[in-house]
């Protein structure tokens, strides 16, 4: 039996998605939340145990990427899929250099979502093939191309991708556990090797390497 964690900012989806994994007797959902807050504190205050978090990219102010990091530095074990109705050749990227396993857009089929899963579960990634010939392998080996090619650390790759996302030195900061000062001392060594100084030049010296 595979438990999953759903969420999702629409009670709607969240039943809808429920209802339909349910109907596998190989899956059951044992939590969901509509809310980063929420369904933190539904899996921290009741010590849930689950194998997969399926969650929503966008969930208010805050992402299922935040969700998967809070959840990871509480030593909490488990996969995870993102679910989104964006299709996004750079938010793969950056789920994939996360370590998230999984990538399946909304307007997916049920079947592709249940072949995510078992996929997931049995130790592989899932991941869009629009996106690369060899999906999580491509994008990992594109994110390693760029570090190679601007001879970035693996503080410097993981501080880019986040300022990629749009992220600010204060929320880099808190979600990598570092002070502002030091982040801010990585993205100076990142212009400076990159001599890319904007979130936007980064992106587009970044999407060179797909």
């Amino acid at each position: 039996m595979i438990h999953l964690f759903v969420v999702d900012d629409h009670r709607m989806v969240v039943d809808g998605i429920q209802s339909f994994l349910e109907k596998s007797k190989e899956l059951k959902v044992i939590g969901s939340a509509q809310s980063f807050d929420e369904a933190l504190r539904k899996i921290v205050n009741n010590d849930l145990s689950f194998d997969l978090l399926l969650t929503d990219y966008h969930l208010g102010e805050k992402t299922g990427i935040d969700l998967y990091d809070e959840l990871k530095k509480r030593k909490i074990q488990f996969k995870t899929i993102v679910f989104t109705m964006y299709s996004n050749k750079k938010l793969a990227g950056m789920l994939a250099a996360k370590g998230i396993e999984g990538y399946v857009e909304k307007n997916s089929s049920q079947q592709t979502l249940i072949k995510a899963i078992h996929s997931v579960m049995n130790g592989s990634t899932f991941y869009p093939e629009e996106f690369s010939l060899n999906s999580n392998n491509n994008i990992n080996n594109r994110t390693d191309a760029f570090s190679l090619e601007f001879g970035l650390s693996n503080r410097e790759k993981e501080i880019a991708l986040l300022v990629i996302e749009g992220k600010s030195t204060d929320k880099i900061a808190k979600e990598l556990n570092l002070s502002p000062a030091t982040v801010s001392t990585h993205r100076r060594n990142l212009n400076n090797k990159t001599k890319a100084y904007t979130p936007l030049d980064l992106y587009k010296l970044y999407q060179k390497f797909s």
